[in-house]
């Protein structure tokens, strides 16, 4: 027999022309096709939210930049004689007045400054306390403090607290000890330490414990916590910059 007889013809293997595609095979592709498309889906939640957050952290960043450029220009070492600005604590500046006029207006802690008299959502505002011993010597520490609020007409918040950190391997957790009202303790709240260095809140724990998005030594602080009033979701704060300077002097 001829051994050329056994090899079957490529016109017999192969699709006849015109020939679609069977009912399982489209069945494949719509399945294999529907993983992709959920896997793709997947990533964007993460990827709009990082790319708030990496917004807010640059926008905030700027924010604040001008807010202690505002305060430079503004602030002199006499307001703060005239104020009292003590060593010990912070005080918030930028709602005082010397003589009836405010040190900073309302304007001025507003992002973009508005032209019509309107509102802005994105503000700042101004911690600051005296560095020397001595009140006639001119350094300061000022805090900048930029956030969004989730309506312009709403209102932030400044409480002071003495909380209780509590160092673990991998994290520090903030204990309020009952001086702050729960639903005010959020994530992405910002603690003000009075040296200027501040961690951020990433998750509640039970009983007014807050998780910190660094590690802490292990003690008693006295701290500022900004919030919205009235509190919404996410602590308002974008970001948070701090400074040694002297003062414009009179």
């Amino acid at each position: 027999m001829d051994q050329d007889q056994n090899i079957p013809n490529a016109a017999h293997t192969r699709r006849p022309a015109g020939r679609g595609f069977t009912l399982v095979e489209m069945m494949v592709a719509v399945v294999v096709f529907g993983i992709g498309l959920t896997m793709v889906a997947g990533l964007f939640p993460a990827a709009l939210t990082l790319n708030r957050s990496s917004t807010s952290a640059v926008v905030g960043g700027i924010v604040c930049e001008n807010a202690l450029s505002i305060a430079q220009m503004r602030l002199t070492h006499q307001d703060m004689q005239d104020l009292d600005v003590g060593r010990d604590g912070l005080t918030r500046l930028d709602d005082l007045s010397v003589g009836g006029s405010p040190l900073i207006s309302q304007t001025d802690s507003m992002y973009p400054i508005p032209n019509d008299g309107s509102a802005a959502n994105i503000r700042w505002l101004l911690l600051g306390r005296r560095l020397a011993e001595d009140a006639e010597e001119n350094e300061y520490l000022l805090i900048a403090v930029s956030y969004r609020l989730r309506e312009a007409d709403h209102e932030i918040e400044v409480s002071s607290h003495n909380i209780s950190i509590q160092d673990y391997e991998d994290v520090s957790t903030a204990d309020f000890g009952g001086s702050m009202p729960e639903e005010e303790i959020l994530p992405k709240s910002a603690i003000i330490f009075e040296n200027g260095r501040h961690a951020f809140v990433t998750g509640i724990g039970e009983g007014g414990t807050a998780v910190l998005d660094r590690r802490l030594p292990e003690d008693n602080y006295d701290v500022w916590v900004p919030h919205e009033d009235p509190p919404g979701r996410l602590g308002p704060v974008m970001a948070v910059m701090a400074t040694r300077t002297a003062l414009a002097t009179d």
